[in-house]
Formats: structure tokens, C-alpha cells, sequence
């Protein structure tokens, strides 16, 4: 397996961290991979993913999201939607300028699986294919006063650093999965008012728009998700007209499926959907 690291400039100038992580062949599909709040390219919720896929003959990207992990930007804000949408953008650029032909799959998980979606749906045919893992598709199991407050504060302090207080432990049914995530020093899951308030807008649009889209999709989730109810993705999935759909809701599972205690399950998954749309 091979591994490089490289950064992307932003359209307002920002420096985006990415790294691939490429089989010795010929790849047979390229993923681009957007994280959760808080995470970043390189934390342990993709290790496993990177593991078992890029041996099948899949190139994997991952973006830190800006003002997440190495790239810039303020931690955990953002001035618009918009800006992630730039962002994932000029990724899916920089990987379709290699000059391969092979097809270009989204993966999204949390935050990054909202973004994925908002985006097929705005930009059908840049992508062949999106794969969501417990995407923001529901607002989260967090204080009401931190949502109403965030609604408060966006117009005035649009950038103050808020905590939503998340239990780690809701990630994994694995204390070990878990504590890497504790001990890794880039997991920051804080978040602004502007954040919060863009992220329900785009979830708004989203759910809102589902009937649109034309990409093929796979949808994941754990039933017992404590962070992301997972009612969301099923209404998502329910609107969805395509044919091309599929949804894989995990009994018992937790909110980043690729830690799972599951995950072997999960990865196989995945796996054998990009097969069949490779």
C-alpha cells in the first residue's frame, strides 16, 4: 500500500491538508472520504476502511475538513455551507486531474456523510455513487439550550468555539476503538454557532431534496447511534426514487460504524457494494 500527503488551496486561500492511500495496481475506483466534526483525514474511524479496501484495488482520499486536523481555517466554524461544498469540489478536481478514467465514489461519515449527500445532490454527475455512514441527517442528541443558544449567537459571535459535550463512548461499542479516539491529539469535536446553524440548513435542504437523486446510494447506520439518531437516514432513504438504494441499519450498532464491534460486517459491506458499481 502506498501513501502520500499533499494540501489544496481554498477559493479563499486556505491551505487544505488531503493524503491517498493507493493499492501497487491499477486502482479500479477512486473514493474521496470526508470525516465528522471534530475528526480529521487520519483518525482511527478510517484505519480499518483503508485497510481492507485499498488491498481490494480502491484509492481512498481523505480531507481535513477546514479548521479540523491540518488544514486551516478557525476550529470547527465555518462561514457557509457553501465553503464545504467549494472544498469537496476542488478535491474531486485535483482527483479526476490524475488522468485515470476510473469511477469517483463519495464516503462521508457524521458531518463529512451530510456533506456528501447535499453535494451528489447538487452535483449529480461529478460522482458515480455515495456511501453515508450515520450522516447528519437529524439533529443531534445534544442540550437544546446548545441549539437554541447557537441560533442566539450566530448573527453576533458567528465563530465562538461551543462544545456540544459529546460522550466518546457513543462512537464505538469498543473501549479500545474508543480510547484511540481520546488519545488521538487532533480530535477537537467542538463547534460554533455559524456551524450549527449552516449544518441544520444543509440538513433541511437534504432531506428536503432526497427524492432528486439519481446517483447510486448506500446508506449505514447503527440503530442504537446515542449521537445521530438514525431517523434520519431512514426518512432519507424512504424519499429516495431511485432504484439504485440500498440501506444497511446495524442492530445495536453505534454512531461510526467502521470502529464498530461489527466491523468486519460493515466492511464487508461496503466492500461488496463498490463490487457491483465499480
Amino acid at each position: 500500500m502506498g501513501h502520500s500527503t499533499g494540501t489544496l488551496q481554498s477559493a479563499d486561500g486556505l491551505e487544505l491538508y488531503y493524503q491517498r492511500w493507493y493499492p501497487d495496481t491499477e486502482p479500479r475506483a477512486r473514493i474521496a472520504i470526508l470525516h465528522g466534526i471534530g475528526g480529521h483525514s487520519g483518525q482511527s474511524t478510517f484505519t480499518h476502511l483503508i485497510d481492507h479496501l485499498v488491498p481490494l484495488g480502491y484509492t481512498l482520499y481523505g480531507l481535513d475538513l477546514r479548521g479540523h486536523g491540518r488544514s486551516e481555517g478557525r476550529r470547527g466554524s465555518v462561514n457557509s455551507w457553501e465553503q464545504y461544498r467549494s472544498d469537496l469540489r476542488l478535491l474531486l478536481q485535483m482527483i479526476k486531474g490524475t488522468g485515470s478514467d476510473q469511477p469517483v465514489f463519495l464516503l462521508g461519515q457524521s458531518l463529512g456523510g451530510l456533506i456528501v449527500l447535499e453535494y451528489a445532490l447538487r452535483y449529480q454527475r461529478d460522482v458515480q455513487g455515495v456511501i453515508a455512514a450515520a450522516p447528519a441527517l437529524s439533529v443531534p442528541n445534544t442540550s437544546p439550550v446548545l441549539a437554541t443558544l447557537a441560533k442566539l449567537l450566530s448573527p453576533v459571535l458567528p465563530h465562538l468555539v461551543i462544545s456540544p459535550n459529546f460522550d466518546l463512548s457513543g462512537f464505538s461499542r469498543d473501549p479500545e476503538e474508543v480510547q484511540k479516539l481520546l488519545d488521538d491529539p487532533l480530535t477537537d469535536p467542538r463547534g460554533s454557532p455559524r456551524l450549527a446553524v449552516e449544518t441544520l440548513s444543509a440538513l433541511e435542504w437534504t432531506q428536503a431534496h432526497a427524492a432528486d437523486l439519481q446517483v447510486p446510494l448506500l446508506l449505514i447506520h447503527g440503530d442504537a447511534d446515542p449521537i445521530m439518531p438514525a431517523e434520519g437516514s431512514l426518512a432519507f432513504f424512504k424519499s429516495v426514487k431511485i432504484e439504485d438504494k440500498a440501506l444497511k441499519l446495524y442492530e445495536g450498532g453505534y454512531h461510526q460504524a467502521f470502529i464498530d464491534s461489527n466491523r468486519e460486517q460493515v466492511l464487508a459491506d461496503v466492500a461488496e457494494w463498490l463490487d457491483q458499481h465499480a
